[in-house]
């Protein structure tokens, strides 16, 4: 009897624990973004590469997607969630943020290129709702990994994404990307690209 009732008190307290943990990570919803936000982050290769670069909102879209002018002003299409759209289309875009967000949420991913060989599908999830601390600041972020895979005729890419998503700073924060390469030549040597959030000027 004394193990049911402790069995019952512990399946209670349990419970109770994941709807605090929910509670304190809210959905996330669409951003308010404004012509004037700025981005500048840095970026750090495996092999040693490092640069700077800046996205700035130049225009509102219809749709509620945006225009952001880049480090070497050229400009780029991203839509609602901020996901850039390669030539403006959906369909060459990888589409890994979106919103609402909240932890365990799971969709498919996928983009097609130009040439109709080549394509990249996979899967993406939200894993955790947690503070980071890149050179911007520390923030509380949605923890978004995606796995995929990228194929052409030539070679096969297995990829992984890790990218933290922050309602304060209305896009990521960091972002890190595993590639690892096979061809018919023989694997390449696996190439990481971290990039940081470095600071984050709103528009007001």
């Amino acid at each position: 009897m004394k193990s049911t009732r402790l069995r019952a008190c512990c399946t209670l307290l349990v419970a109770l624990a994941i709807a605090a943990v929910a509670q304190a990570q809210p959905a996330l919803p669409t951003p308010g973004i404004d012509v004037g936000d700025t981005w500048e982050f840095r970026e750090t290769r495996s092999d040693g590469k490092t640069g700077l670069a800046t996205h700035v909102v130049t225009a509102l879209l219809p749709g509620g997607g945006v225009r952001m002018q880049q480090s070497d002003q050229t400009l780029q299409d991203y839509d609602s969630a901020l996901n850039w759209l390669p030539r403006g289309r959906r369909d060459h875009a990888l589409l890994v943020n979106r919103h609402p967000l909240k932890v365990g949420d799971e969709w498919k991913v996928s983009r097609r290129f130009p040439n109709p060989t080549s394509s990249e599908d996979g899967t993406a999830r939200v894993v955790a709702y947690e503070p980071i601390t890149v050179p911007a600041g520390e923030f509380q972020c949605y923890r978004i990994e995606v796995r995929s895979e990228l194929a052409t005729r030539k070679h096969t890419e297995q990829r992984f994404l890790a990218r933290w998503y922050c309602p304060a700073v209305k896009w990521f924060a960091k972002e890190v990307i595993e590639v690892r390469a096979a061809g018919k030549k023989g694997d390449a040597a696996p190439l990481t690209l971290t990039t940081e959030l470095v600071r984050f000027r709103p528009a007001r």
